[in-house]
């Protein structure tokens, strides 16, 4: 009966520690706004006292659990940093959004879009006069004149809507 209390023991223990592995949980620090100044820093728990990134951000988004990144506006230009408060994606962009599906960042410069990685790598060249992602997995709308277009996953363009309707869902 002990030999079995021990073998369960050892079992249950085992188990409990396999089903955590891969699974901690990251705390990132959040937006802080200076008491007088409007910049932004980062701190744990928004307390000043736990400040983990100095102010001097003209605006700061919270951190994505999926890059590890925060989009932040210094000097009117936006970019994205890591915890450490280094830049990943350099303050070059006149805006920059997210893109949860496909884990990666619409950028606007000069009027013009395009997309970037995590990395701040050109995905998708900065040429479009607008670059919408569309609910299907790698296809975007994009418009030239008073025109839309797709923009399908393997870089090919179509002005058909109907190829688009027609083409797969991919994960």
């Amino acid at each position: 009966m002990k030999m079995t209390f021990k073998v369960v023991s050892v079992i249950l223990l085992l188990t409990g520690t396999l089903s955590t592995v891969g699974q901690d949980k990251v705390i990132y620090p959040v937006p802080l706004l200076h008491e007088t100044s409007h910049i932004w820093g980062y701190a744990y728990n928004g307390d000043r006292k736990r400040q983990v990134i100095d102010y001097m951000f003209d605006e700061a988004n919270p951190f994505e659990s999926a890059t590890g990144l925060a989009l932040v506006w210094m000097d009117g230009y936006a970019g994205a940093i890591n915890v450490d408060g280094k830049f990943v994606i350099e303050p070059i962009y006149d805006d920059i959004s997210y893109q949860p599906y496909s884990n990666t960042y619409i950028v606007l410069k000069d009027e013009k879009y395009g997309e970037i990685n995590k990395q701040g790598d050109i995905i998708k060249p900065i040429k479009y006069e607008s670059l919408t992602p569309q609910s299907k997995k790698g296809w975007y709308e994009f418009k030239v004149g008073d025109d839309y277009f797709y923009l399908a996953p393997d870089g090919h363009v179509t002005s058909d809507w109907s190829e688009y309707l027609n083409a797969p869902n991919e994960e």
